[in-house]
């Protein structure tokens, strides 16, 4: 199952001294399947174009350490591989074991180990 977590904070934000720190750093959703974080989605409103949040969506990722990322306004949606580099638009988001598939291609003992371990203790 995907879970979709909104305003995920990324960092506290970095320290600027005087006990004050920078502005946090937070993704609008985060999508986890078996307790891994796969992929962050940086949304815009409908009137900035689709793309308008790619810088941004792959910094979290590599924060996240996420495969994949996404920017949208809530029409258009535009998909980041962040291992192979890979970008395009997309009709629709991943279901759950599409997205799970898709970040751990090779079916290897690691993967099903934690999958595994992950439905046990639900």
């Amino acid at each position: 199952m995907v879970r979709t977590s909104a305003e995920k904070v990324i960092t506290l934000g970095r320290l600027q001294g005087a006990g004050k720190r920078a502005k946090q750093e937070i993704a609008d959703y985060v999508l986890t399947c078996h307790g891994q974080k796969l992929a962050v989605i940086e949304a815009k409103r409908k009137d900035l174009p689709d793309t308008e949040g790619v810088a941004q969506a792959k910094r979290y990722a590599k924060k996240l350490q996420t495969r994949f990322s996404y920017s949208t306004n809530g029409v258009g949606i535009y998909q980041i591989d962040m291992e192979t580099g890979d970008e395009r638009y997309v009709s629709q988001y991943p279901g759950p074991d599409e997205l799970w598939a898709m970040t751990y291609v090779e079916e290897n003992e690691w993967r099903n180990h934690l999958s595994n371990l992950y439905d046990r203790s639900r």
